[in-house]
C-alpha cells in the first residue's frame, strides 16, 4: 500500500530536487521515490510549475527595472497611433507596452494611456482583443475606462485607455499614513470595483497592488485586465495560463490549472488586504516568486495578519486580532468553496467590521456577539461608574441571554409546530389517496398530479395552528401548479396565501407583498388577468411605504411588472426589466439575475432590439453556467439565445445553441420529458428556416410523437407550442391536411383555458390553413376572432403587435382576388422606424405583400419595383443566401408580372429559379410547388414550347389529385392552363 505523501516530506524533497541540476534530478527521484509513484508525480508537477514557461512566472506585469534597459522598443515618441501621438513610455510587460499619449484631433485635447502590442497574432493577439472586449463592457468609477481601440496597418494592436495619474496602492497608503479605517475604506473601493466586474461575469485573475492606482483625490482604479476571463467563456479557457499570472497573488487553483471563479479574485483581494494591514505578504518573499508560490501549496494554513504584524507595520497587531484576522483568513483559504463567494461578500464583512457588527467570518461565537453588542452601545454604558458598568454589563448579558433563550425557545416551538403540521398534512394527503382507492395497486399508481390535486383540496382545512407553514405549503403547491401551466388551481392557492399573510403579518408586511407578487404573476394569463395590475400595484405600495428600493422582493416585483406590460406597453416593460437587471447586478450573482436578463432579452426582442436581446441572453447563459443551481435553466436560456440569433441572421449560432439547448435538456431531464420535446421542436423550427425542410419536418414529427406519449401531456401552452409549430411548418411546406389536424388540436386545447394571445396566434394559424383549403368564410371568421383576442389583450390596431392579423387578412383578400381591398388593408400595416435590425422584418413583409398584390392584379410596375426593393433589402442584410424562400417568392412574382406583360423571355429565368427553389424547399406534393409549375408552363406555352408546358401541367395535375380540398386560387390557374393547352392542341391539328 502506497504511503500518502506528507507536506513536510514533499517540501523537503522538492527543495532538494530544485537545488539539483536538471540532468541529475531523475536519479534523485528514482532513489527517493522508489515504490511511491504518487510522490514522484507530485514532485515533478511542482518542478514543472516552478521552472516551466521559461521563467515567465517570475516577471511582473509591467517592468521598468534596470534589467529591462536593453530592451529596444519598436515605437518612438512622436509616432501617431490612431488619433493619438505617443509621448513617452509608462511601462512594459510581456509582449505589450504602455505609452502616455495625447489626442489633439476633433477640437479637443486629451491624454490617454495606449497599450500597444506589435504583430498581434495567435494567442497573444487573442488575449489582447479579449481584454479589449472585456474592458468595453465595464463602466465603473473604479475601473480604468476604455476609450478606443484598433489595429494599425503594420499589425500593431492598440487600446486607448483612461490615463490614471496616481500611486500604486501600497505606496499611496504608506505615503499618506492612512489609518486603519482609511485603509479599509480604500480596500472597499477596490472590492466594489471587482464586485462590479463579477456582476458583469468578468474575473480579473491578476489583482495586485501594481494593478491598482490611487488618484490624488483617493479614488482607487483597477488596471490591466490582460488575463481577465468571462465566466461564460468556453470551458477550455477556465484555467489560468500560468505563465501570465503574478504568482505572489495567485490563488492555489491558478497554480494547478484548476477551475477559475469569482473566489479566485477573492484570494488575491485577501493577499492585498493582508499587505495593506501588515506591510508585507502572508508568506516569506525571499525566494523567487514561483518557488514561493509552489511552496504555499505544501505549507500549512497561512498565519493571521496579527501574527506577522511588527512595530514597523502600518497597523498594530492588537487591532488586527479577531475580526480582521478572521476576514483575511476566510479570504485566503486554500479551498475556493471555503472563501467568500465573491468580492461583494468580502466587502460586506469589512463593512460589518467598520460598523461594529458581527462579521460572517466569525459566526457562532456567543460571547463575541455579546461583546459586539456592548461595543455598539458603549456611550450610554460609559457614563456610569466602573462597578455599575460591570454590574450593568453582567445584568445586560444575563437579560440578553434570557431573552435570546426565550426567542430560541419560541422559534424552536414554531419550527416544531411547522414541521409537525407539514408532516401531518403530507400524511393526510397519502392517507386520503389510500382510502379513496379500494384497490391498493391503483393507489400505488397514483400520479404526482393526482397527489397534488389531493393536497390542494385538503390545504383549506389544514395547518390552522401554523400559518407560516401553511403559507409555505401553499406557495409550494402553487409553484407546482405553475410548472404544470394550470392557472385556475394556482390562482386559488395564491389567493389563500395572500389572505393568510394579510391576517398573520398585517397590511405593511413584506410577507404580504411577497404573496401579492406571487398572486399577480399567477393571475397574468388567466381568466382574471385584468386584476394583475391592481394586485402588483398593492405590492408596490407596500414596498414604497417601507422605502424598500433595493431588495430581492423589489426586484421580483419589477420582473412581474415587466412581464405584465410586455405586450401592451413595451417601453414601460423594457424600463422595468432593465431596472430589475440593475438591481440584481448590485447583489451577489443569483438565479434572479439570470431570470431578469432573460426577460430583458425577450422585451428587447419585442421592441426590435434583437442585437441587445442576443447580448442579454448571452449574459443570462453565463450567469446560469456560473451558478451551482443554474444547470436546469440552461436549456431554456440556450433556446432563447438561438431564437434571437435568428433575428440578427446568425443562423449558424442559432443552430449551435438550439442543439446546446436540446443537449442540456437531455442531460438534465432525459428523453421522455416535455422540456426535451420543446427543445426538439425549437430545433426543428430553426432547421426549417435554414431551408432543411425534410430534416425539420422529421424532427417536428418525432417531437410530436414523443409529446403525445408523455403521461399527462395536457398543458395548453405545451400542446400549442409542439403541435402549433408543427402545423405552421407543415402548412408552409404544403401539407395542409396535416397542418389542420395539428392546429385543430392545439386550438381545442387552448380554448379550455384563458383567451390570451397564445390562443389568438393559434386561431390565426387555423385561418391561414382554412384559406389554402378554400374555406374562405371560415378563414374570415377565424381572423376576426384572432383580432378580437389580440385587442382584448391590449394589442390594438395601428400597432406593430397587430401586424400578424393584418398580414393574414391581406393574404385572404389576395386569394379572393379582392386586390384593392388588400392594398387598403396593407396601408394599416405598421413598420416601426429605427429598430436597428439588419433585415427589418416588418418592412420586408410589407414589400413582399405589395409585390404580390401587384403581380396578381396585373400591375407590372408595382410588382417589379417592390421586388427590386426586397432584393436590395436581402443584399443589405449581408446574408441573401439565407432567404431562399423569400427569394423564390420574389422571383415568382416578378416572373409572373413579366409574363403577364408579354415579356416571356425575361420571365422564364425568374420562374425557373423560383421553381428550383420550391422543389428544394417544399414537399413533393405541395400545392405551392404546383402553383409555380403552372406559371412556368404558361411561360413555356407563350414561348411555343408546348411539350414542356404539357409535362409541367401533368406534374401540377398529379399534385392537385392528392388533395381533396384546395382553394380556387390553386385550382383555377390549372383549369385555365389546361384549356390553353387543349386549344394549342387543336391549333396544331388544324395546321
Amino acid at each position: 500500500m502506497s504511503q500518502v505523501p506528507q507536506a513536510g516530506e514533499m517540501h523537503g524533497l522538492f527543495a532538494r530536487a530544485l537545488a539539483e541540476p536538471a540532468e541529475r534530478r531523475a536519479a534523485l527521484l528514482n532513489q527517493t521515490c522508489a515504490g511511491r509513484p504518487d510522490l514522484r508525480e507530485r514532485i515533478e508537477r511542482l518542478l514543472q510549475l516552478a521552472e516551466g514557461a521559461s521563467g515567465f512566472l517570475d516577471r511582473g506585469a509591467i517592468q521598468t527595472s534596470g534589467a529591462e534597459v536593453a530592451y529596444e522598443s519598436p515605437y518612438a515618441a512622436g509616432r501617431t497611433i490612431g488619433a493619438y501621438r505617443l509621448l513617452h513610455p509608462l511601462g512594459r510587460g510581456g509582449m505589450a507596452e504602455v505609452w502616455l499619449a495625447e489626442r489633439r484631433e476633433g477640437g479637443f485635447q486629451q491624454q490617454a494611456a495606449l497599450k500597444l502590442i506589435p504583430h498581434a497574432r495567435g494567442s497573444i493577439g487573442q488575449r489582447f482583443f479579449g481584454e479589449r472586449e472585456i474592458l468595453a463592457g465595464l463602466v465603473h468609477p473604479g475601473v480604468a475606462r476604455l476609450y478606443d481601440g484598433g489595429v494599425e496597418v503594420d499589425g500593431t494592436a492598440y487600446m486607448v485607455m483612461e490615463y490614471v495619474e496616481g500611486e500604486h496602492l501600497i505606496a499611496y497608503a504608506n505615503a499618506h499614513r492612512l489609518s486603519l479605517p482609511e485603509r479599509l475604506n480604500l480596500f472597499l473601493q477596490i472590492c466594489d470595483a471587482v464586485a462590479y466586474a463579477h456582476t458583469r461575469l468578468v474575473v480579473h485573475r491578476d489583482l495586485k497592488p501594481s494593478n491598482i492606482l490611487v488618484t490624488s483625490d483617493g479614488q482607487a482604479k483597477l488596471l490591466d485586465f490582460g488575463i481577465a476571463k468571462l465566466i461564460d467563456a468556453e470551458s477550455s479557457g477556465d484555467a489560468t495560463r500560468t505563465h501570465y499570472l503574478s504568482p505572489a497573488y495567485a490563488a492555489p487553483e491558478q497554480l494547478v490549472n484548476g477551475a477559475i471563479s469569482t473566489a479566485t479574485d477573492v484570494y488575491a483581494l485577501g493577499v492585498i488586504l493582508f499587505e495593506l494591514l501588515t506591510g508585507r505578504l502572508p508568506w516569506s518573499d525571499d525566494a523567487a516568486p514561483m518557488a514561493a508560490a509552489v511552496k504555499r501549496l505544501l505549507d500549512a494554513p497561512l498565519p493571521p495578519p496579527s501574527k506577522l504584524a511588527t512595530v514597523q507595520s502600518p497597523v498594530a497587531a492588537r487591532a488586527l486580532r479577531g475580526d480582521l484576522d478572521a476576514i483575511a483568513g476566510k479570504a485566503l483559504r486554500r479551498e475556493a468553496n471555503e472563501r467568500y463567494p465573491d468580492a461583494r461578500s468580502l466587502a460586506d464583512d469589512v463593512r460589518r467590521y467598520l460598523d461594529h457588527r458581527p462579521v460572517q467570518a466569525r459566526i457562532g461565537a456567543r460571547i463575541y456577539v455579546a461583546r459586539r453588542f456592548v461595543r455598539r452601545n458603549w456611550l450610554p454604558l460609559a457614563s456610569a461608574a466602573l462597578l455599575f458598568v460591570a454590574m450593568a454589563a453582567a445584568t445586560a448579558a444575563v437579560a440578553w441571554q434570557a431573552q435570546k433563550a426565550r426567542m430560541e425557545a419560541q422559534r424552536a416551538e414554531r419550527e416544531a409546530r411547522t414541521a409537525t403540521s407539514v408532516q401531518e398534512f403530507l400524511r393526510e394527503v397519502f392517507r386520503a389517496n389510500s382510502s379513496a382507492q379500494s384497490d391498493p395497486v391503483r393507489a400505488r399508481q397514483t400520479t404526482a398530479r393526482e397527489l397534488l390535486d389531493l393536497g390542494a383540496k385538503k390545504i383549506d382545512a389544514a395547518m390552522a395552528d401554523a400559518p407560516e407553514a401553511k403559507i409555505g405549503v401553499l406557495r409550494l403547491l402553487g409553484d407546482l401548479y405553475k410548472d404544470l401551466e394550470m392557472k385556475d388551481e394556482q390562482v386559488r392557492l395564491r389567493r389563500q396565501a395572500v389572505d393568510i399573510a394579510r391576517h398573520r403579518y398585517g397590511e405593511e408586511a413584506p410577507e404580504l407583498a411577497a404573496a401579492l407578487i406571487d398572486l399577480g404573476d399567477a393571475v397574468y394569463g388567466s381568466k382574471d388577468e385584468k386584476e394583475s395590475e391592481a394586485i402588483l400595484g398593492e405590492a408596490r405600495a407596500i414596498l414604497d411605504r417601507r422605502h424598500d428600493d433595493r431588495s430581492t422582493l423589489r426586484g421580483r416585483l419589477m420582473l412581474k411588472q415587466a412581464q405584465l406590460y410586455r405586450l401592451t406597453d413595451r417601453p414601460l416593460s423594457l424600463d422595468y426589466s432593465q431596472r430589475a437587471v440593475r438591481l440584481f447586478e448590485a447583489l451577489p450573482v443569483s438565479m434572479n439575475l439570470a431570470e431578469a436578463l432573460q426577460l430583458q432579452a425577450r422585451v428587447q426582442s419585442i421592441n426590435g432590439n434583437a442585437q441587445d436581446a442576443v447580448a442579454s441572453m448571452s449574459r443570462a447563459v453565463g450567469v446560469l453556467q456560473a451558478l451551482p443551481d443554474g444547470r436546469p435553466g440552461l436549456s431554456e436560456a440556450y433556446g432563447g439565445l438561438a431564437t434571437f440569433q435568428l433575428e440578427v441572421l446568425d443562423y449558424n449560432g442559432a443552430e449551435r445553441n438550439a442543439r446546446s439547448a436540446l443537449g442540456s435538456s437531455l442531460a438534465v431531464n432525459g428523453e421522455q420529458h416535455v422540456q426535451t420535446v420543446r427543445r426538439k421542436t425549437a430545433l426543428g423550427a430553426i432547421l426549417f428556416q435554414l431551408g432543411r425542410t425534410r430534416e425539420s419536418l422529421h424532427l417536428l414529427t418525432r417531437a410530436k410523437q414523443q409529446f403525445l406519449a408523455l403521461p399527462g401531456a395536457e398543458s395548453p401552452t405545451d400542446v400549442a407550442y409542439v403541435l402549433g409549430t408543427r402545423a405552421s411548418y407543415y402548412r408552409l411546406a404544403g401539407d395542409f391536411e396535416t397542418s389542420m389536424d395539428d392546429i385543430g388540436v392545439a386550438v381545442e386545447t387552448l380554448r379550455r383555458g384563458a383567451k390570451n394571445v397564445t390562443l389568438g396566434v393559434a386561431v390565426a394559424e387555423t385561418a391561414a390553413t382554412w384559406m389554402e383549403l378554400g374555406r374562405y368564410d371560415a378563414a374570415h371568421e377565424a381572423l376576426n376572432e384572432a383580432a378580437a383576442i389580440r385587442e382584448a389583450a391590449g394589442q390594438k390596431p395601428g400597432t406593430a403587435a397587430f401586424n400578424p392579423v393584418i398580414e393574414k387578412r391581406v393574404d385572404l383578400a389576395v386569394r379572393q382576388r379582392r386586390f384593392d381591398e388588400a392594398a387598403r388593408m396593407l396601408g394599416s400595416y405598421v413598420v416601426p422606424e429605427g429598430t436597428g435590425e439588419r433585415l427589418p422584418r416588418f418592412a420586408l413583409v410589407r414589400e413582399i405583400l405589395t409585390a404580390e398584390i401587384g403581380a396578381r392584379s396585373g400591375s407590372f410596375g408595382t410588382a417589379v419595383e417592390h421586388a427590386a426593393k426586397v432584393r436590395a433589402m436581402l443584399q443589405a442584410s449581408g446574408h441573401p443566401e439565407l432567404f431562399g424562400r423569400v427569394s423564390s417568392r420574389i422571383d415568382f412574382y416578378e416572373g409572373m408580372a413579366r409574363l403577364d406583360k408579354g415579356d416571356s423571355g425575361n420571365a422564364l429565368p425568374l420562374l425557373q429559379a423560383a421553381l428550383a427553389a420550391r422543389e428544394e424547399l417544399s414537399l413533393p406534393t405541395s400545392p405551392y410547388l404546383a402553383e409555380v409549375q403552372i406559371v412556368v408552363a404558361e411561360c413555356q406555352l407563350a414561348l411555343g414550347h408546348v411539350a414542356q408546358a404539357r409535362e409541367l401541367a401533368a406534374r401540377a395535375q398529379a399534385i392537385h389529385a392528392q388533395h381533396k380540398e384546395l382553394g380556387e386560387h390553386f385550382r383555377e390557374p390549372l383549369r385555365r392552363l389546361l384549356q390553353r393547352l387543349a386549344a394549342a392542341g387543336h391549333t396544331a391539328k388544324a395546321a
